[in-house]
């Protein structure tokens, strides 16, 4: 069982922005959370690093420009709650 990393504060005030992300985007930053690297990330995925980068670059765009780790943290935070609320979800 993962632990699951704690709901920053602002979360509410990011979260259609967080819809936004595309789910690449979004899988790419759970793994940042998770202490993947890019390089580590992108054989995961098939990627290379820099598309991965890219990935995580457009994301934080998105998201307003914020650091690597507190977008990795917001969408790890929102992935975890969209989880937990969704109809039938597994625990």
């Amino acid at each position: 069982m993962m632990n699951k990393p704690p709901v920053p504060p602002d979360i509410a005030v990011f979260r259609t922005r967080l819809a936004s992300l595309t789910g690449r985007q979004r899988q790419c930053l759970v793994l940042v959370a998770q202490g993947y690297s890019s390089k580590e990330i992108a054989s995961r995925l098939g990627n290379s690093s820099g598309r991965v980068d890219k990935h995580i670059y457009e994301a934080r765009g998105k998201l307003g420009g914020i650091g690597r780790q507190q977008a990795a943290r917001l969408v790890a935070a929102y992935e975890a709650d969209r989880t937990e609320i969704s109809p039938g979800a597994q625990k």
